[in-house]
């Protein structure tokens, strides 16, 4: 038994070694709005009217936000006049598109006949058949129905009161960062990072937005963010294997689980290959 053991040893190393090494850019982000501030997992801005936050937590960065109407009347989010910035070009909130929301349902059986006949061949299982056997001749039959409604994107968002709803329309920045002073593929003591101002910085993004509470006039926010320090780090080093648990129960297999997450942070994930570039 044990000499059966050391090939499958040796292929699942032969494997692990051929696949590709993972690496993270790993970025953090700085604000220069004081009155953005982190509260829990999420970056907020408040006023008497409304709550905006933010966690850009994710691959390439999640622009996602949610406004909560803090009032007792409508609050009317105009994305017309609302824009994502990203290093001075405006993105546009508000795209003119047309939706579709389609449901359905479908209905499956089949019918089958016996047929026999002379077959030599192998089975699913694997075993020789030979002889006279009767198959059984499958045809499926389904039905379905579907309905889809269209609708056209809103230009104004109208949030009731005392509640919220989300945006979600952009990712803040997808393409790693080189720099002479970054090594691509680090050891552990070779981890360093990159640190940046707002006026050096390689990202520096924007959120415009533009809302009204009622009749009264309309409201602008700018909640300006900047990358502030880049760092590229092996996969062991921004992720571990653990059992995840729930209820006082623990699963069986261990899950990969990032051992920092941070809502003013984001990453893009990249594999080393056949590249021999130190930078």
């Amino acid at each position: 038994m044990k000499n059966l053991m050391i090939p499958f040893f040796a292929v699942m190393l032969f494997f692990s070694s051929c696949s590709p090494k993972v690496y993270y850019q790993v970025f953090e982000t700085g604000t220069i709005n004081e009155e953005v501030k982190r509260r829990g997992d999420h970056l907020v801005y408040e006023d008497d009217k409304c709550l905006v936050s933010y966690n850009f937590w994710g691959e390439s960065g999640d622009m996602s936000f949610s406004v909560e109407n803090k009032t007792n009347q409508p609050l009317y989010l105009d994305l017309g006049q609302s824009y994502f910035v990203l290093n001075g070009q405006a993105k546009d909130y508000y795209q003119q598109r047309v939706f579709t929301y389609s449901t359905g349902t479908s209905v499956g059986g089949s019918k089958s006949a016996s047929a026999s006949k002379s077959v030599t061949g192998v089975d699913y299982a694997g075993w020789l058949i030979t002889g006279g056997v009767s198959a059984q001749l499958a045809t499926a039959l389904s039905t379905s129905q579907s309905n889809s409604v269209s609708f056209p994107e809103e230009e104004v968002v109208c949030i009731p009161p005392k509640t919220s709803k989300m945006v979600s329309e952009f990712s803040i920045y997808s393409a790693r960062i080189r720099d002479c002073d970054l090594l691509l593929y680090p050891k552990r003591k070779q981890i360093s990072s990159l640190r940046f101002e707002e006026d050096n910085s390689p990202v520096v993004f924007e959120n415009r937005l533009v809302y009204r509470v009622g009749e009264e006039p309309a409201t602008k926010l700018k909640h300006r963010f900047f990358v502030s320090e880049i760092a590229n780090m092996p996969k062991w080093q921004f992720v571990e294997l653990k059992k995840e648990s729930f209820c006082g129960e623990e699963s069986v297999l261990e899950k990969e689980f990032f051992k920092e997450t941070s809502p003013d942070k984001f990453y893009i994930r990249y594999e080393k290959g056949n590249e021999t570039w130190e930078h």
